[in-house]
């Protein structure tokens, strides 16, 4: 054997070697392309279905109190009524018509999830009541809600308006 023979015998095996490397980096070059390509058509599916949430959501919010209309319609209905009366006489009847109506707007609410807090005869609590006045009393025991000037609510779990109320205090000593 000769030295050019031997030559190609360990060069055969090196230019194999190096094709055999040269194929797998081309076959790695393609999936990282194939994986490029799926990253970006993810992205972009991600883009659109943020888009289309923003949509939704902005449609929902848009007609978000529709059903509530719905629901107060009819109490409007009832106003109308009441006051379109052309025969009102009786005003014993006008304050039942009133409360009728009121009674009725207030189930809506309460439907919808809105609840009056309990403020008059409770102990004053800074969470649902904002005190507007103390008043002096030693028929109640201090701290006491004594009358409620406006009415709170709660709208499911979330204060939505404070109850506004005058709280019981001793009276003073000596006055």
């Amino acid at each position: 054997m000769n030295e050019e023979d031997r030559m190609e015998e360990l060069v055969k095996p090196a230019e194999e070697e190096v094709e055999r490397i040269k194929e797998e980096l081309e076959a790695e070059r393609q999936r990282r392309e194939d994986y490029h390509k799926k990253l970006l058509y993810a992205m972009a599916e991600i883009e659109n279905m943020r888009k289309r949430f923003e949509r939704d959501k902005e449609e929902i919010l848009k007609y978000a109190e529709v059903d509530l209309l719905k629901d107060i319609l009819p109490v409007l209905d009832n106003m109308e009524r009441a006051l379109s009366s052309s025969n009102v006489g009786d005003v014993d009847d006008m304050k039942k018509g009133l409360d009728l109506i009121y009674r009725q707007f207030l189930d809506i609410l309460k439907k919808r999830g809105l609840t009056q807090i309990d403020a008059k005869g409770m102990a004053f609590d800074p969470l649902f009541h904002e005190a507007v006045e103390t008043v002096e009393r030693d028929d109640v025991p201090e701290g006491m809600v004594v009358e409620e000037v406006q009415k709170g609510y709660l709208f499911k779990d979330r204060l939505i308006r404070p109850a506004l109320v005058k709280v019981s205090k001793r009276p003073e000593e000596g006055g």
